[in-house]
């Protein structure tokens, strides 16, 4: 609460309302705000899957519906400006590069809210969208704006370095999620799981490669497959799933709203991605239900392994086969050993308590009080 008893506003500000880590990190902590704040969501697209998930947490949801085909930067700017005047907050909070730009780039008047800019990733490669790589550039200038960038690992904080974000305004929270009691063991199920849109970050490609090599090993493991474009009309994927023989091995699932029953019903969660991953949300999901994560060596993730065989070099098809079959290998009290020490990881490192505290501590700081 302020010294006159009033909580503290905060607007998050988030580029849409579809499924990505940014969301369900924003999801989260306005579930579990405490009561010394009143948070605000603002969504520069409009309402998507995510909305009906998001939307009973914060006080209010405003949609800009601007159109991502056809973002003119100065009617964004104006309008994310507008918004903001109209919420009154006294913190806001950007996730993800377009929200970023857009706040770093509104109008600020003497006494208006602090601006806090969270990087949710350690760089970008020329597999991704030109306008990307240029605003991604252009925020280690506009960094200077905002009171705080917060970081949510040490390579996320170090690519900011590599990019000019001011050192002194920098700091790193790590992510959390909902850690909730270990759940009932049950036969390991026969199927592996991977929560990603269809991005290069994400390299389906070594991912499909590698599921080959496992289902010639294990015919009865299936792979699904959930995200953003991960769905049949995708025809580059479905493209690969013909070249690899794995039409009728995967599962094509898009954008899922019940992604802990899916990782209660799958093995384990497969991150392949070969670069820019920072902590993804869905290994921390993945770990806080018992899920074993295996994963390529990018960013944060390897901090979701317990064992040493769960993280493999990036864009090698073989060495995440390899990793995969000795999951499915394991005699059931290793495995169970290592859903008990994922969980518990999770527990003592990445409940969203932590973050919620962390943050609540950096607005007081950054209001003075």
């Amino acid at each position: 609460m302020t010294s006159s008893g009033a909580p503290v506003r905060v607007l998050h500000v988030i580029n849409d309302a579809r499924e990505g880590g940014g969301q369900t990190l924003i999801r989260h902590l306005g579930e579990h705000a405490p009561p010394e704040l009143e948070v605000h969501l603002l969504v520069l697209e409009g309402p998507d899957v995510l909305s009906p998930r998001l939307e009973p947490h914060f006080r209010s949801t405003t949609y800009l519906d601007v159109s991502r085909s056809s973002w003119r930067l100065d009617r964004l700017v104006r309008d994310v400006s507008a918004a903001i005047e109209a919420i009154g907050p006294d913190v806001v909070q950007s996730h993800l590069l377009q929200s970023d730009l857009a706040v770093a780039l509104g109008r600020r008047r003497r006494g208006g809210p602090k601006l806090v800019s969270t990087v949710h990733t350690t760089g970008y490669s020329h597999g991704d969208p030109l306008r990307t790589r240029v605003v991604a550039r252009a925020m280690g200038v506009l960094s200077r704006r905002f009171d705080a960038v917060v970081a949510c690992t040490d390579e996320s904080r170090a690519y900011m370095r590599s990019r000019g974000y001011p050192r002194r305004r920098s700091s790193t929270i790590s992510n959390g999620v909902p850690v909730v009691a270990m759940p009932k063991k049950g036969p390991r199920p026969r199927r592996l799981l991977v929560l990603a849109r269809y991005n290069p970050m994400k390299d389906y490609p070594t991912l499909l490669r590698a599921f080959r090599e496992v289902h010639r090993a294990h015919p009865d493991v299936r792979l699904a497959c959930a995200g953003v474009n991960v769905d049949g009309t995708n025809a580059e994927l479905t493209g690969l799933l013909a070249e690899y023989g794995l039409t009728d091995s995967v599962d094509l699932l898009g954008p899922v709203a019940n992604v802990t029953e899916q990782l209660e019903g799958s093995a384990a969660l497969v991150i392949a991605s070969a670069y820019g991953e920072a902590l993804p949300m869905a290994g921390l999901e993945a770990i806080a239900c018992g899920t074993p994560v295996i994963t390529t060596r990018v960013g944060g993730s390897p901090r979701f392994a317990v064992d040493d065989f769960q993280v493999v070099r990036p864009r090698h098809p073989g060495a995440l086969s390899d990793a995969l079959r000795h999951l499915l290998d394991l005699p059931v009290t290793e495995y169970d050993r290592l859903v008990e020490l994922s969980h518990k990881r999770a527990a003592e490192d990445y409940d969203i308590a932590h973050a919620v505290r962390a943050y609540a501590e950096l607005y007081r700081r950054l209001l003075g009080r």
